[in-house]
C-alpha cells in the first residue's frame, strides 16, 4: 500500500498566522476540546457499528427461517448446483455465512480515541498552555496498555488473539508514546520528545490506516456480499411460494439490511478521512516545533490554526456517521 503523505499546508497557516487572518477562524479554545471532537467521532462510530452488527445478526437469523435445515448460528451456505435448499448440509460444499463482527473494529476506535487524546496534549504542549489534559492522558494510557497487556496474555497460556498485528503494534506505539509523554513534565524536552516521537507516530498512522483497508476490503466486503447473496437467493424463492403479507416482511428486512450494508461500507471510509485529518494536524504541530526561529505567540497562533483545522474535519466525519443512525 502507498504511503499517504501528509498534505504541505503548514506555509499557508503560517502565512495567515502573521497576516492575523487567524481572527477570524473558528476558535477552539483549548486543546482538549479535540478530545471532545474526537470522542464525537468514535461514540458515533461505535453506535453505527453495533447497529450494523445486529442487522448482520438479524439477517442469519432470516435465512435460518427460510431454511429449515440450517444450524444456526453456524450456518453454511450451499454451493453446489444440486443444492435444493439454501444451506448446505453437513457432508455437501458450502461457505460459512459470516456475520459481521463489531469487535474486529472496536480496538481501532479505541487506539483512534488515544491518537486524539495524544495530540490533544501536543497542542498544550506547542502552544505553551496548561496541561490540562493529564488525566485525559492517564486514561488513553491505561486503555491501549491494557489492550497490549490482554494480547500478551498469561505466563504459560496462549495469548488470545483479540488484536491484528496492525492493531497490536499501533497499540503498542502508543502505550510507548503516551507514557514517554506522561513522564516529561519541563517543557523544553517534551518539545524535544515530540520531535524524537514523530517516527514511530508516522508509524501508528500508516498501521491504523493499514486496519482500516484490511477491515473494508476483506472482512467487511465479504461479509456483506455473502449476506446481500443469501438474501437474492431468498427473495427468489419467496417470489413463488410467499403470501403478500410475507413477502412483503421478507422485503422489509432486506431494505433494512441494505440500508445498514451502506452505513458498513461508508464508516471505514469516514475513519479513514478522521485519520487523515489526525495525521495532518501532528504534521503541522511537528513542524510548529521543528521552526526554532518562532516566537512564543506565532507558536499559540499556528497551534491554533492546526487545533481548528482538525476539530472542524472531525466535527465534519462525526457528522457523517450520525447520518447513517
Amino acid at each position: 500500500m502507498m504511503e499517504r503523505r501528509p498534505r504541505t499546508g503548514f506555509l499557508l497557516l503560517a502565512a495567515l498566522a502573521v497576516a492575523g487572518c487567524a481572527r477570524d477562524a473558528l476558535v477552539v479554545e483549548r486543546g482538549q476540546s479535540l478530545v471532545e471532537a474526537g470522542a464525537t467521532v468514535t461514540a458515533a462510530s461505535r453506535q453505527l457499528l453495533d447497529e450494523v452488527a445486529a442487522t448482520s445478526r438479524e439477517a442469519s437469523i432470516e435465512v435460518a427461517v427460510a431454511d429449515r435445515d440450517c444450524r444456526w448460528p453456524d450456518i453454511r451456505i450451499a454451493t453446489s448446483p444440486e443444492a435444493t435448499g439454501i444451506c448446505a448440509a453437513p457432508d455437501q460444499p458450502g461457505v460459512a455465512f459470516a456475520v459481521v463482527d463489531a469487535a474486529t473494529l472496536r480496538p481501532t476506535l479505541t487506539l483512534i480515541d488515544a491518537v486524539t487524546v495524544y495530540l490533544a496534549s501536543v497542542d498544550e504542549i506547542v502552544s505553551g498552555e496548561p496541561d490540562d489534559g493529564a488525566t485525559a492522558l492517564s486514561n488513553a494510557y491505561a486503555d491501549v496498555q491494557n489492550l497490549v497487556s490482554i494480547s500478551a496474555g498469561v505466563a504459560g497460556q496462549p495469548a488470545p488473539k483479540l488484536l491484528n498485528d496492525d492493531q497490536l503494534a499501533a497499540a503498542t506505539n502508543l502505550a510507548q508514546l503516551i507514557g514517554d509523554l506522561r513522564k516529561e513534565q519541563e517543557q523544553a524536552r517534551r518539545l524535544e520528545l515530540l520531535e524524537r516521537q514523530s517516527p514511530k507516530m508516522s508509524e501508528t498512522f500508516e498501521r491504523l490506516d493499514a486496519d482500516l483497508t484490511r477491515w473494508t476490503q476483506l472482512v467487511l466486503r465479504s461479509d456483506l456480499d455473502t449476506i446481500d447473496g443469501v438474501f437474492q437467493a431468498r427473495a427468489t424463492q419467496l417470489r413463488k411460494t410467499a403470501t403478500d403479507a410475507e413477502l412483503r416482511s421478507f422485503l422489509t428486512t432486506w431494505a433494512d439490511l441494505r440500508d445498514r450494508s451502506e452505513a458498513a461500507r461508508a464508516l471505514p471510509v469516514e475513519l479513514d478521512k478522521a485519520l487523515d485529518a489526525l495525521r495532518q494536524a501532528h504534521a503541522d504541530y511537528l513542524r510548529i516545533v521543528e521552526n526554532r526561529s518562532l516566537s512564543d505567540s506565532d507558536r499559540r497562533a499556528m497551534a491554533q490554526i492546526a487545533r481548528t483545522r482538525l476539530s472542524q474535519a472531525l466535527s465534519v466525519v462525526a457528522g457523517a456517521v450520525r447520518a447513517f443512525l
